[in-house]
């Protein structure tokens, strides 16, 4: 009997942590509505840095540039530069949520402990899913670094 009764043990545990298994993956795919909805939004916050660009080009007095045109398409080109990668960054978190949510959903489940496994495919889809948190992240300093350049550029521009 009292292996009986171990074996119910362990299947108990095991359905216990299928479910949570289940219950994690629901929130994770819930994430991913959310961020598709930014990565959707992210081009008409382009649309809006560019329209905003061409105003300022259109509104300079071009007689009191210090510098020259060649100045003014330099600080141009990186804010530009800064406004594709905040569009770039909500795509590839997008992408790496999906990553990881795929990731956990290809793991075996078992009756065995730990219950849930990793295979070659969910260490894959992890691995893609963590290089996109990283380029997430390079992508978030380089608009900002973009961003810092061409005011600098702008405003020196103007002196």
């Amino acid at each position: 009997m009292p292996d009986g009764h171990r074996v119910g043990l362990t299947l108990e545990e095991g359905k216990a942590a299928h479910l949570r298994h289940n219950a994690s993956l629901q929130k994770h795919f819930d994430l991913i509505s959310h961020l598709a909805v930014a990565a959707i939004r992210a081009p008409a916050l382009a649309a809006v840095g560019g329209i905003v660009t061409a105003l300022g080009y259109y509104s300079l007095d071009h007689g009191r540039m210090s510098g020259g045109v060649n100045h003014l398409e330099a600080a141009l080109f990186w804010f530009l530069v800064a406004v594709f990668l905040t569009v770039l960054a909500p795509g590839l978190s997008y992408l790496g949520q999906y990553a990881q949510t795929q990731a956990m959903a290809e793991q075996d489940l078992d009756f065995t402990n730990p219950y849930v496994h990793d295979n070659s495919r969910s260490r894959s889809f992890s691995r893609l899913g963590q290089f996109c948190q990283i380029a997430v992240l390079v992508s978030v300093l380089a608009s900002y670094a973009a961003l810092v350049l061409g005011a600098v550029m702008f405003l020196r521009l103007m002196s």
